[in-house]
């Protein structure tokens, strides 16, 4: 999955701290998010979408492969 979350975040001139601190999570964490290493829960990312004023669909983009990886329930 890719996201937008930088481009949203410095088109406001936001930094990471100050977005991390209003979601209430770790800059570094932020930052993993926004490089793709990590994927939010549902929660932060519609934290991140309320605060950028972006729909969350705007910020986060589904890729090929995330269509063809298996979805356990467990």
């Amino acid at each position: 999955m890719r996201n937008n979350i930088q481009k949203a975040r410095l088109n406001i001139n936001m930094t990471q701290t100050s977005l991390a601190k209003q979601i209430g999570i770790s800059r570094p964490q932020l930052s993993q998010i926004e490089h793709g290493v990590y994927n939010p829960s549902l929660r932060v990312a519609l934290k991140i979408s309320e605060i950028l004023k972006i729909s969350v669909n705007d910020l986060f983009k589904l890729e090929k492969k995330d269509w063809e990886k298996k979805i356990s329930n467990s």
